[in-house]
């Protein structure tokens, strides 16, 4: 789902992003692959969203939180609208607190 969630993120009206110039690897952790290694690649998806518009990156951490829905971070995974899997879960969390 999450590579889905990658793919439309990064649908025409992403042309401009800076991550559809990126490698999408660099914005998922492989099964099994350890964070240490996962960590040596987490800085350029990062910088990819550091550069985004801010419309742009929230309309991106829009489409994965509205197809995340509840998930807690383990079942979450990539990097969008600049936020990595368990900020996003926190993200969730105080949303449904606050409504």
């Amino acid at each position: 789902m999450t590579r889905e969630i990658f793919q439309l993120a990064n649908a025409d009206t992403f042309a401009d992003a800076p991550c559809t110039d990126a490698h999408p690897e660099d914005f998922f952790r492989y099964d099994r692959e350890t964070y240490a290694s996962f960590n040596k690649r987490l800085p350029l998806a990062l910088n990819a969203c550091r550069q985004c518009e801010i419309a742009t990156k929230q309309r991106c951490l829009d489409i994965a939180m509205d197809a995340e829905g509840d998930a807690p971070g383990d079942l979450r995974h990539g990097i969008f609208g600049g936020l990595q899997p368990h900020e996003r879960a926190r993200l969730a969390r105080k949303q449904r607190e606050a409504s």
